[in-house]
Formats: structure tokens, sequence, C-alpha cells
């Protein structure tokens, strides 16, 4: 089968250097793109030196196709992290790479971090990798929509890297490698994030379609659709096409779906308040303030996906309805959250400027609530109900969300609960919760939450109390009295990825089977005890402070 390939990469409209790197050999089927971090000069030498280990190794067609992936991967890691610990201005450097090679009629790939690969084939675009990041989650789980990933204030957050840590060829937390099948009728692009950041997948689809014949001038105007929309970052790319790409692009096959259609297909640009979503999504909000504002199904909650698994397929566009984006504030028609609430019907988001807000507040089926800053609007409730009272309380939600807020007591007095979801499908976002004395945040009796990048810390009682078939994941659980307690009835419960410090006890668990599930797939450090069976602890109720 004969190919076509082309690279192209640009510094962008806001940088003068360019710490991107491609390399893109059509004779051997080899292509690779690398994105440099750590400052300019230690980002660029982090990206030469990724590059310059990966090419040497791929050119040795030796062994199978994979181990070569990722010798290649591991190599450049293992130099990456020699030469930071030789200068100073080279400490913290690292990159992000996605490799792909092509043989016998297969595609090969080897990832890490938030690079991406796409595949277009029928008239559809699919994102074979998965970004390696928080917001990569939630965005591959289907939480939130691919055009408010894109202007997530922690999209550019990774999680893996090359450089920053050791690690074994095969460590499941490193290199994802996928094998498919590479179809004659398809294309590829390998690209950076300043390019993913920039432009939606639909987009990139549309564009390669556009150019199907001319892969080089399809590379370069990727880049430039980027550098219009702002160019924030370096911007590089790679368009590989199969022979019987051009007289297939775009072509959907009669009484078939699409492979795969992104969420950004179905998301518009609003022109008013009033917004247009997607009626297939309608049972979760999920919104981006001066953005088409997409909704996801929360029972998608968030997967650490294996190396080789398909992300998830959208299902095509419905009828769009109009939903409001409401802004709350000081000095604003609607100055308290619970207000703003009362307003908002299933559908509409809450976007809260900066301040402190009196609480408690209880969430709303269907309504997204949001900080406009994450960090800066701060959610206080007195403990008026000892043992009882929650700053944010959900019962029985069939889609709802919280993001960005702080959450503690009135007047430096502690608060019994932060957050309490009985029975609910709901998302808690990059959140933090502080200063209780009972339980930081609880998810009580069949709740299938999610909880995302979310800060738990310095309560006097148990940080999280987690039940149902909830998915908690990469948050931060430190300096509590308990750092996770795993409730009996845990159902399909997922809990990965999380760091788990400086509590005195770091989890309470059911059995010995979750003990070793957790002390397997989290950070669990410097707790005075790690991990403790539930059945061996009798703690105290502890009373409402005088």
């Amino acid at each position: 089968m004969r190919i076509r390939a082309y690279a192209h990469s640009h510094p962008g409209r806001e940088r003068s250097r360019n710490e991107d790197r491609v390399y893109c050999d059509e004779r051997k089927r080899v292509f690779v793109v690398v994105d440099g971090m750590g400052g300019q000069a230690a980002g660029e030498k982090a990206a030469d030196e990724a590059m310059a280990a990966i090419k040497r190794r791929l050119q040795e067609k030796t062994g199978e196709v994979e181990r070569r992936i990722r010798e290649a991967i591991w190599y450049a890691n293992e130099e990456v992290m020699r030469l930071a610990s030789t200068r100073d201005e080279w400490k913290g450097m690292g990159c992000v790479v996605t490799v792909a090679v092509i043989e016998d009629g297969d595609l090969f790939i080897g990832h890490v971090g938030d690079t991406r690969l796409y595949e277009i084939r029928d008239g559809s675009i699919r994102k074979v990798t998965h970004d390696h990041s928080p917001v990569g989650i939630s965005e591959d789980a289907g939480e939130i929509g691919e055009l408010e990933a894109m202007r997530h204030p922690r999209r550019n957050e990774v999680y893996r890297d090359i450089g920053s840590a050791k690690h074994e060829l095969y460590d499941d937390g490193f290199i994802e490698f996928v094998r498919r099948p590479f179809y004659s009728d398809g294309a590829l692009v390998l690209c950076s994030d300043g390019l993913s950041d920039m432009i939606t997948a639909d987009e990139i689809r549309a564009c390669v379609e556009k150019f199907a014949d001319d892969g080089r001038n399809a590379a370069s105007e990727l880049v430039n659709l980027a550098n219009e929309k702002g160019g924030k970052d370096n911007v590089s790319v790679i368009v590989v096409t199969g022979e019987d790409f051009p007289t297939r692009a775009g072509f959907k096959p009669f009484g078939r779906e699409p492979d795969g259609k992104t969420a950004g297909a179905a998301e518009q640009r609003p022109e008013a308040r009033r917004l247009s979503t997607p009626g297939f999504l309608r049972t979760a909000a999920f919104f981006l303030a001066g953005m088409a504002l997409g909704i996801a199904l929360l029972a998608l909650v968030l997967t650490f996906w294996p190396a080789g698994v398909e992300p998830p397929t959208s299902p095509p566009a419905e009828t769009p309805e109009s939903f409001a984006l409401i802004r709350v504030g000081k000095g604003r028609s609607l100055d308290t959250i619970q207000r703003g609430l009362l307003e908002a019907k299933a559908g509409d988001a809450i976007e809260v400027d900066p301040g402190v807000y009196e609480g408690p507040i209880e969430l709303k089926d269907g309504v997204r609530v949001l900080a406009r800053e994450p960090g800066t609007a701060i959610i206080e409730a007195e403990d008026y109900l000892a043992n009882q009272s929650a700053a944010v309380r959900g019962q029985s939600l069939q889609s709802s969300s919280l993001e960005g807020f702080v959450i503690r007591g009135k007047k430096g007095r502690k608060l019994a609960m932060g957050i309490r979801l009985i029975s609910c499908k709901a998302a808690i976002l990059d959140t933090e919760v502080t200063d209780t004395y009972l339980i930081g945040l609880w998810l009580e009796g069949d709740s299938q939450a999610s909880l995302v990048g979310n800060r738990i810390h310095d309560n006097s009682g148990k940080g999280l109390v987690v039940e149902g078939r909830s998915r908690v994941a990469l948050n931060e659980i430190e300096k509590n009295v308990v750092g996770i307690e795993i409730g009996p009835d845990n159902g399909a419960l997922k809990i990965s990825g999380n760091i788990v410090r400086d509590n005195k006890a770091g989890f309470l668990v059911p059995s010995r089977e979750w003990k070793a599930k957790v002390e397997h797939e989290n950070v669990v450090i410097r707790n005075k005890t790690e991990v403790r069976r539930t059945e061996e602890v009798t703690a105290p109720r502890r009373q409402a402070p005088e």
C-alpha cells in the first residue's frame, strides 16, 4: 500500500522559539511529534534529545514493532532525565510525544502526554490517543465537551511525560500503546497541543478532506488555521494519507454510522446569551462561558483507558435546544448562588464571579455551577445543624456539576461537611474542600459521581467517604484524619490516580481486595498508617465543636 506524508511546524504567533520537533519519514513509515516542556531553552533541549533517541532506536529495525517503539521512548526518557541533572537551567525539563509506525498493514502507536493522533475515515474523525491530563481524561470520558476542554485553564497540565521520572519498559503508567489496522482509504493526523487547543477535531477533518489529494497543503493550512485563531503555542502537524483517501475522503457509506464523531462537531459558537447545545446530551450540563456549552452524559464517567482500547464515540447530533449562561456576582442582579439556582432551568450553566458566597447551596438537576476563575469563588456556611450540615448538598440528581470552588466553614469555624451528595449522578471538578470536622466530601448511597482534580485537605475528620458506583481520580487528599474511606456498598467504584498523603490514615477499606487495589492504583505516601481495613478501626463520632 502506498502512503503520502507531509509535516509542518511553526512557532505560533506568541512564541519566538519552537519547542516542537517533528520527524516524518514516508519511506520508512515512521512519524514522530515531540513537544518540549520546561521553558524555552530547556524545552528545546528536551525535545531535541528525545527526538534523537527515538530516531536512533527506530532506525534499527530489530525486534517486534511494539518493543522498538517502547524502547525508543524509554531511551528518550532516560536521556532527558540524565541531561536534566547536569545543568541547573535544564532541571525540570521534559517533553511529550506521539510515535506512529506503519508496518505490514497495521498502525503501531506509542504515546506519552497530550500530543495527539487522529484517524480520519468515512467522513468522520476519531482521536485514537488519550490525553494524559486531568482535562483530557474528563473529555475522553464525556464529562466535558471538546470546546470546553480546549479552553480549560488546566488543559496544559499532564500527568505523564518524558523526563520527570524513571520508568520500566512496560510500566502501566508510562507508555500508552495502540495497535490497529491502517486503512488505505484513511488518513492520520499527528499534532502538538498547539494545534488541538486552537481548532476542533471536526475542523481538522474538514481541512484534511478539503486537501485530500495534497497533504502538503493540508498540513500547511492546519497550521495557518491554528495561527489565525490565536497561535498561542508552537504548532506542529503531520498528515499521512492512504492511497485511496483522495477518492474516498468525506464519503459516508450508506447505512453505516461514522466510526467516530467528536463532540466538537456538534458544538456551536454562540451569538447571544441563549446558547445552542445538542439535544442528545440533555442529561448533564457542561458549558463554557461564551462558547457553546456542551452537555455530556454523566453515566459515562471517568475511566483510565488502558493501552490499546479505543475511546468512546459520540452519537450523531440531534436538533439543538437553547440553554442559558447565568452570571452571578456582587453587583449583579443575581448576587448569590442560590438566586442563580432559582433562576436556572435544566441545561443552564451558572458562572460565578470571584468572591465569598454564603451557603448552604442545594444543587439543581441539570444545572452546572462553575467558578469563572477556579479557586477565587468561595462558598462558606455556618454549622447551624450540628453534625448534619454541608455547604453544598444534592440528592437524587440525574445530572449536575460543581467546578472550581473553595468550600470552607464561616468565620473561621469548622463545618460538619463540605459536600454531601446522596444517590446522585454528578461531577465535582477542580474544587477545594477544607476545615470540616466530620467529612470533607461524602458520596452517599448509590451515587454515580465523578470526582476529578479536587483538593481535600486539613479536615479534622474524614477527607472523602465514597459509596456506590462513582469514579474518583487525580485528586489530592492530604492532611486529614482519614484520607479516603470506602463504604461497604461500593458496587463498581473506581478509585485511581489519586495522591493520598500526610493523613493519619490514608485509606479505610472494607476488604483485603480493596487494600491491594488502592495501593496499586494510587499514590499513598507519608500517612501515619497507609491503608487499614475498616473493621480494624473504631473511630468515635465527633460532636460539633463549641
